[in-house]
């Protein structure tokens, strides 16, 4: 199960972008983010809707890389794409199973490049059934511009534009995914492969901040700053218990009847959790006053006390919520 949160992300409607600069993707494995749909799109829609795209001209030899809602009059119209163009100007496209996208719903997509497996997609979790076996290289190194919501450079006539929300957008060096999974629905803690992660938890401003190892900040090119509610997912594999909706509460009580203690309280910079004997948190979430997810962190250490960062934050009060071997527990 999950509990649903408000956080910021970036809204698009059809003529914005963000320009993620010329080496955002280079070496990717793994390209992935959640999307939200201004309208249903289907076998009937008019225009592809481009979610990322390398590429500024159109042409046939550019290493282009994109995932794309598609539809230009062919048998593929309202499925998802994605593709990568190699340096030898060999074009390889996989769609995903479905031509069918409802609107004011989230989606998690994921572009994945296996060394062995080659290039596979998955939408929410789920591995779509065709693949490229023959494809296992990394994105090629390229001095091309990257962009999110348009495919094709602004200039252009009829560039392919997308009409919806996008959040949480994550480059890795590693394919992150070879089988089913269950997405980590905010999954903001960069990892040792995590070339790039826009959060978009700035809510204003014309600046995207990259908390990966690139370091290369988006800019904003009209699109705008919303709230909306995404699922923050309390039942990982991070954690040894599965909470389901009708035991619920059984299991805050059971875990909110463990011993643990916060502190200090209030405070200014680090906050210590101290769980009893029976009790092993393996995950930290903080949500401010609006709902909106400000820490997430996993936690495994065997000392049996986290820590978290609050130095950022503004002064308030804040809801934290704790998974452990017991359950969850909102403090």
């Amino acid at each position: 199960m999950g509990v649903f949160a408000q956080t910021t992300c970036l809204h698009f409607n059809g003529n914005d972008y963000v320009d993620l600069g010329p080496q955002s993707i280079n070496g990717a494995r793994t390209i992935e983010m959640w999307f939200n749909l201004d309208s249903p799109f289907d076998e009937n829609s008019t225009g592809p809707q481009t979610l990322i795209a390398r590429n500024t001209t159109f042409c046939n030899s550019c290493d282009e890389v994109n995932i794309a809602l598609w539809a230009t009059s062919s048998q593929h119209d309202g499925q998802l794409r994605f593709t990568w163009q190699d340096e030898g100007n060999n074009v390889y496209i996989i769609w995903s199973d479905t031509n069918v996208w409802e609107a004011n719903r989230w989606y998690h997509v994921a572009g994945v490049i296996d060394a062995e497996l080659g290039m596979m997609l998955f939408v929410d979790g789920m591995k779509q059934a065709q693949t490229f076996t023959d494809q296992g290289s990394a994105v090629t190194t390229s001095d091309t511009t990257t962009r999110l919501g348009i495919w094709g450079a602004p200039s252009q006539p009829n560039p392919r534009y997308f009409k919806g929300a996008i959040e949480n957008v994550r480059i890795s060096s590693d394919a992150r995914y070879t089988a089913n999974f269950t997405p980590y629905c905010l999954d903001t803690i960069p990892t040792s492969t995590t070339m790039s992660l826009w959060l978009f938890d700035e809510g204003s401003g014309l600046l995207a901040g990259d908390n990966g190892f690139n370091g290369i900040d988006g800019a904003i090119v009209g699109a705008t700053w919303i709230l909306d509610s995404i699922c923050v997912d309390l039942d990982t594999t991070h954690t040894d218990t599965t909470v389901t909706d009708t035991n619920l509460a059984s299991e805050i009580l059971k875990h909110q009847q463990a011993s643990f203690r916060i502190y200090p309280n209030p405070a200014a910079n680090l906050v210590n959790i101290q769980g009893g004997e029976s009790l092993r948190i393996s995950q930290v979430s903080v949500f401010d006053p609006l709902g909106r997810l400000v820490v997430n962190q996993l936690d495994e250490t065997e000392s049996g006390i986290s820590s978290f960062d609050v130095s950022k934050l503004r002064g308030g009060l804040y809801i934290v919520v704790l998974v452990s071997d017991q359950g969850t527990s909102e403090n």
